[in-house]
């Protein structure tokens, strides 16, 4: 019996330490597997945040117009933001008008996540009328994704995309936009951990008065502002290339910030002209120069033209006009018919983005009112601030403004608002900044390499180190006990 026993014995002592030694075989085995498997999400979020914004057209005053009147007014906008430490971290927002009084035109068009969004939320505008603007239609779309990885800068890709188009709008018979205009902003979260946001504006032109004045877009413009926690920040903006031209107008480019062009659709108050038998621009067979004076439609002594230089005479008789010299008439001075639009609609629902620099506000540019009708057509630059690894930037890519003052041999008051503004509105005001972690240790492939506990990125995922170490003490004890159950079977 004792010897029986004893076999016994030695058979189950057998049996643990084989089971022991495969549970340490098995945790030795396992170790590269668990380091190969997916990540978990963070534990800790970092400083990750971005924010970006297109408005595609801004009117800051319409005033004189017998169409309506508007203040503040923004057309076509979109804006959308990253934050790896908020609820919401990503959120994408479009809408038409942001106005009061215009109806379902200004509801927001909203996506957040998390959860992420494989695809955008997309709302198609139809054939609307509001105050002083019409529309052709449009279409919104807002896309917001979230990979948790993002938040410690373990996984890159868009995070978010807004985007507002409107079709062939039209502001008070004024300005109309006949390829349509499109205002997107994005932000990225790219390999290295760079976080990137970036403003655009898309359009193929416009015309002005009538058509009296066209403006060929050749390139639009692009706002794009990046930060990394090694390589620091960047702002790049493309500014836009324009071809003015018209009626009677010599084409002119206009490429770089501070770039203008004034041009003068002729003086409606002096009439007298066409009795005295005084020719029109279109009847001289001598053409709108033959007086030798300067303007944007005449070529200057020097063999240019007015577009190259912000210099323009504007003493010239009336014969300088263009071929339509009552076209504003009927445009200006008259009773509103279509009412007043104001700015100042609900704030659009983002994350607020902690930490981006303040960006200091831009000088009054519009232009005072000369005698006559104006248009006056100037690029804008890029405006920027950084503090740490936080960096923003602002520009205003195309600014337009239409003016009509008193004529300079009569003593009216012309026509519009203050200064003789009918119109003053912007095409593109692009917004981009972006905010990254203070450096705490260098990227590697996407993943913080940092020396010590407790500094850069959390440690995601199962312990590998603790899974090998388990398996190593199982082959261990799974050894001894089978050492002792040999030991048992000698006699």
């Amino acid at each position: 019996m004792t010897r029986a026993g004893g076999r016994s014995g030695a058979s189950v002592t057998g049996r643990i330490g084989s089971a022991l030694v495969a549970l340490g075989v098995t945790g030795i085995l396992a170790a590269p597997g668990a380091a190969i498997a997916a990540p978990a999400p963070c534990e800790r979020a970092d400083r990750y945040a971005a924010e970006a914004s297109a408005q595609a057209v801004r009117v800051n005053r319409l005033d004189g117009s017998s169409a309506g009147t508007a203040t503040d007014v923004t057309l076509a906008e979109a804006k959308s933001a990253m934050v790896a430490q908020s609820t919401v971290n990503a959120a994408a927002v479009t809408r038409v008008l942001d106005a009061n009084r215009a109806g379902a035109l200004t509801d927001p068009l909203i996506q957040q996540a998390p959860p992420s969004n494989r695809t955008p939320a997309r709302r198609t505008i139809a054939e609307r009328d509001a105050g002083p603007f019409t529309l052709r239609g449009g279409a919104l779309s807002s896309h917001a994704q979230w990979d948790p990885r993002m938040a410690c800068g373990r996984a890159a890709g868009p995070v978010t995309r807004a985007e507002a188009a409107v079709a062939q709008p039209a502001i008070a018979e004024l300005i109309r936009l006949p390829g349509g205009v499109r205002g997107t902003g994005t932000t990225t979260l790219g390999r290295g951990g760079r976080i990137v946001a970036s403003g655009t504006l898309t359009m193929n032109g416009l015309e002005v008065a009538g058509g009296a004045v066209r403006i060929r877009v050749m390139r639009p413009p692009a706002l794009v502002a990046g930060m990394s926690t090694t390589a620091g920040g960047s702002v790049d903006y493309r500014p836009p290339v324009l071809e003015v031209s018209g009626d009677g107008i010599e084409p002119s480019r206009l490429d770089k910030p501070g770039d203008d062009v004034d041009i003068a659709l002729g003086d409606e108050d002096r009439p007298d002209d066409r009795r005295t038998g005084a020719p029109e621009a279109a009847d001289d067979p001598a053409g709108p120069c033959a007086s030798g004076s300067a303007s944007a439609s005449c070529p200057t002594s020097s063999g240019g033209h007015a577009g190259a230089s912000p210099s323009v005479d504007r003493t010239g008789p009336a014969r300088t006009r263009l071929p339509r010299p009552n076209l504003l008439g009927g445009l200006v001075g008259g009773p509103p018919r279509l009412g007043a639009l104001a700015g100042g609609g609900a704030p659009l629902p983002l994350p607020a983005v902690p930490g981006v620099p303040q960006i200091g506000d831009e000088p009054e540019s519009t232009p005072v009112a000369a005698p006559g009708t104006h248009v006056h057509i100037s690029l804008g630059d890029v405006r920027q601030a950084t503090s740490g690894h936080a960096i923003a930037a602002r520009a205003t890519a195309i600014k337009i403004a239409i003016t009509r003052g008193p004529s300079d041999s009569r003593t009216s008051h012309g026509y519009g608002g203050r200064n003789g503004v009918v119109l003053d509105m912007d095409l593109g005001v692009l917004d981009a900044a972006a905010v990254a972690p203070e450096p705490m240790g260098r990227f590697e492939g996407g993943v913080a390499a940092v020396g010590g506990a407790g500094g850069g990125l959390p440690i995601t995922g199962p312990r590998v180190d603790l899974i090998a170490l388990s398996g190593i003490a199982l082959l261990t004890a799974g050894v001894a006990v089978l050492l002792l159950g040999l030991r048992g079977h000698r006699p």
